[in-house]
């Protein structure tokens, strides 16, 4: 390992040893040294547990993955053993274990007890966390109302994550099972939510992801609570110091508004992702909210990137539930706003070319919409540091496949899709399902051009 590495590590454990969740063990044992301090030795960090196994039973230090892994597990349980004490005297009592180091340990929570619970598969345990409002509102305090509004809803989406791919493995068993036992299942649905609703298969084990998203939406509602208050707060510090307003807190006021408005616009984002259809009112509130607060934050000058930002947000909510007279309103004005302060090559000036194409598409005014594909392609091309090869380019090509076709220009249409799949492929993985759509679509081709067999062989793959 190099210096510098060693360095960050032996700084790391130092610090989870100040927090007193480790002990030392280092691979060159300098017992007089007061702490981890040494460009020289590296020093690893083990639970406890671990630790005491060691010294116990000395056959050595083996650092595998599997060992690593064990440490961390039980270093995140112990953590959130103690945060969840901690949260459940409402946070009224100190943590006498850590003395002094109480800053430290919530430090630590705030920003990565979550990440090291996920890591290591304690899903529940992070749900808990994740639910709870008292635990919520110290995030938000401790690392800030955007960051901690970030980390949150992005720790929610992992969960939801991991637990689909729980649920993926526990449906892959329970098929694999019933394949063994009694040669299939009659009537066994191949789509996992559908046979999901079956109560006795909720019961069987499985997590319950419909319910997590019901509790994940209602997380999202306590920050936007919380982001209101806050809001108000300010706005009433504002008023209360009216009379002695210098520009020193006019910047703050401004500053905070514009924080307080890009966290709603994350938990928008947030909503949409769940369930846009379910929750779109919702949705959209906290955009709304956003953009008032930033409009408020920035004054006269409303030619502000941030602003564009929440309107093309708005502009794809409208245009998902197909409010296109609203979306077009949404994304003409955030891509004036992006040219103006961006330019004119920029990446988001391409994002709402493409969008705006795709309305278009849909109204069947393919010349126009071929027009922002076009523009929107060239631009990506030039701004993506990986040039023609992003997915954002193949997505545009994609588009262009199908205009192409619907032009019955069907050469050109294969050759955009061809290119499409060979970046997917590239970037995904050829097992991923978007490149099986992309195969779909050059088969369908292929028989517009009565290439069959080759056709068939698309087919076949996707």
């Amino acid at each position: 390992l190099s210096e510098n590495i060693i360095t960050v590590c032996n700084y790391v454990t130092d610090a989870l040893r100040k927090v007193g969740l480790v002990e030392l063990y280092g691979a060159d044992v300098c017992r007089e040294s007061i702490g981890p301090t040494s460009k020289l030795d590296f020093y690893i960090g083990l639970e406890r547990i671990v630790f005491n196994d060691i010294v116990e039973n000395p056959i050595g230090l083996l650092l595998d993955e599997h060992l690593l892994r064990k440490c961390q597990e039980i270093l995140s349980h112990s953590v959130f053993t103690k945060l969840k004490n901690y949260l459940d005297n409402d946070m009224t009592q100190s943590l006498p274990e850590f003395g002094h180091t109480n800053h430290s340990f919530i430090w630590y929570c705030c920003r990565h007890s979550i990440q090291h619970l996920l890591a290591n598969g304690n899903l529940d345990e992070a749900q808990i966390l994740l639910v709870n409002e008292s635990f919520v509102r110290l995030r938000l305090q401790n690392t800030g109302l955007l960051r901690g509004t970030f980390q949150h809803c992005r720790d929610c989406a992992k969960l939801t994550i991991c637990l689909m791919k729980r649920f993926d493995s526990w449906r892959s068993n329970e098929l694999q099972t019933a394949d063994e036992h009694n040669n299939g299942i009659s009537g066994y649905s191949l789509f996992p939510m559908e046979e999901y609703e079956n109560k006795e298969l909720k019961s069987s084990g499985a997590p319950d992801i419909l319910a997590w998203k019901e509790c994940y939406f209602k997380v999202l509602c306590i920050i936007s609570t919380i982001l209101r208050e806050k809001a108000g707060e300010a706005f009433s510090k504002r008023l209360a110091e009216g009379a002695y307003e210098n520009n020193t807190t006019e910047y703050n006021s401004r500053h905070i508004k514009e924080e307080i408005g890009e966290a709603f616009q994350i938990v928008g984002e947030s909503i949409g992702d769940i369930d846009s259809d379910t929750y779109r009112i919702e949705e959209l509130e906290n955009y709304e909210e956003a953009l008032q607060l930033k409009t408020e934050a920035f004054g006269g000058d409303q030619n502000n990137a941030s602003i564009a930002d929440t309107l093309y947000a708005m502009g794809c909510h409208h245009q998902r539930f197909n409010h296109i007279s609203f979306a077009q309103k949404c994304y003409e004005q955030a891509l004036r706003i992006y040219k103006l302060t961006l330019g004119y090559e920029h990446f988001s000036v391409a994002r709402v070319l493409h969008n705006i194409g795709i309305m278009y598409a849909y109204k069947d005014e393919r010349d126009i919409a071929m027009k922002c594909f076009k523009k929107s392609l060239s631009i990506r091309i030039s701004a993506s540091e990986l040039g023609d090869a992003d997915l954002s380019v193949a997505d545009s090509l994609c588009w262009m496949g199908k205009i192409h076709r619907e032009n019955e220009e069907l050469f050109d249409a294969r050759e955009c899709f061809m290119v499409a799949h060979k970046t997917k492929s590239a970037i995904l993985g050829t097992h991923h399902p978007e490149c099986a759509d992309v195969l779909h679509n050059i088969g369908v081709v292929c028989d517009d051009l009565n290439l069959h067999p080759q056709s068939l062989s698309c087919y076949s793959q996707a």
